[in-house]
């Protein structure tokens, strides 16, 4: 009778165990999906579109730097899910204010056009490891990037009249200058919408130098040969097809 119980104990243990398995797997249905890497050791190319948003960050010889909108628009080339290269366009506000009360100019508004052609190269080119969940592809997939673009400034002025004096110059409000971003960020696949690899969250950070001495309008002195910088924080939605 002992042995009889005994077998019956053993053969129900794995059943038990199975069956807990079976459950936890369908209270928790994406851990199948976590546990495959559908890049690894895949060319996956194609174009990606991409629109979104973000926030600018005036950098010049302003102190008060206010946070500004801005839209932006790109079209990629996945050569693999780590090396791209492509265009962005953007649309944005750049603003500097004098909260130290040393400039004539008291704040300068430069409503901007920007394109640039850039390229991008992930970690995933170079390390190629198997990815087992959606955090370890972001890390994967997480790209530093450069490239070489055109903005266009078209600036205006509010002013500080008893500094009047301070002025250098002609004040340029409106230019077309080279500038040269760098990008960090990473792409987030949306596996459960449109199907693996066809819409992905982008976050990304851009710092720009702008070569031009008038990125907010103006010089304050002969010798002041400051080139602006601006940065951008932005969003995206990309679709690729």
């Amino acid at each position: 009778m002992s042995i009889t119980s005994t077998k019956s104990v053993q053969f129900k243990f794995p059943l038990v165990t199975l069956a807990v398995l079976f459950f936890f797997n369908i209270i928790n249905p994406h851990m199948a999906y976590s546990q495959i890497d559908y890049f690894y050791k895949k060319n996956n190319s194609g174009f990606r579109l991409g629109i979104g948003g973000g926030i600018t960050t005036l950098k010049t010889h302003y102190y008060g730097k206010p946070v500004k909108g801005a839209f932006v628009g790109s079209l990629d080339y996945d050569v693999n899910p780590y090396f791209s290269f492509g265009g962005e366009a953007q649309s944005g506000i750049l603003e500097g204010v004098d909260n130290s009360h040393r400039f004539y100019y008291k704040t300068s508004t430069d409503n901007y056009l920007a394109a640039n052609l850039n390229v991008r190269v992930a970690l995933g080119q170079f390390y190629h490891y198997f990815s087992r969940n959606k955090l370890n592809d972001a890390i994967k997939r997480l790209y530093i990037g450069t490239g070489i673009g055109a903005i266009h400034t078209r600036i205006k002025f509010t002013y500080n009249d008893d500094l009047a004096y301070t002025v250098y110059g002609s004040p340029i409000t409106s230019s077309n200058s080279i500038y040269f971003p760098l990008n960090v960020g990473t792409n987030i696949d949306l596996p459960g919408i449109l199907g693996r690899d066809k819409l992905a969250i982008n976050p990304n950070y851009q710092l720009n130098y702008v070569n031009s001495l008038y990125t907010d309008g103006f010089r304050t002195s002969p010798q002041s040969h400051l080139r602006g910088f601006y940065s951008l924080v932005s969003v995206r939605l990309k679709y690729k097809f």
